[in-house]
Parts: structure tokens; C-alpha cells; sequence
């Protein structure tokens, strides 16, 4: 999954700078984020459990 890079920790950071950067982070974008990353979820989910087993039922039955 792509996080934007003002979202993500960077790797060998500490607690502490991770917070740092969540209270710098524009609310817009990790608002953004959380609704495209729910969507995304949902969409995953009804995939998973709607389309997939009809389509294995058709595959291999």
C-alpha cells in the first residue's frame, strides 16, 4: 500500500520524531488518506467476499 511520504515514519526514527511528525502533518491530507485508505478497505471486502467465491466455484467446480 502507498502511504504519501509526509504521512509514513522514515525508517531508524525514533518515538519520539514520529510524533513530531504526525503534529506537522497537514489534517487535509491525513483525512484524505483515511477515507481513500476506509474506501479502499470496503471495496477490498466486497471483492473478497462477493466476487472470489463465485468465481472459484466457476473456476473449479
Amino acid at each position: 500500500m502507498l502511504i504519501p511520504l509526509y504521512i509514513a515514519p522514515k525508517v531508524g526514527e525514533d518515538m519520539s520524531e514520529t510524533v513530531e511528525l504526525d503534529k506537522q502533518s497537514d489534517p487535509q491530507a491525513v483525512k484524505g488518506y483515511a477515507f481513500y485508505d476506509w474506501g479502499k478497505s470496503a471495496f477490498e471486502t466486497s471483492v473478497t467476499v462477493a466476487v472470489l467465491p463465485a468465481w472459484y466455484a466457476y473456476l473449479f467446480l
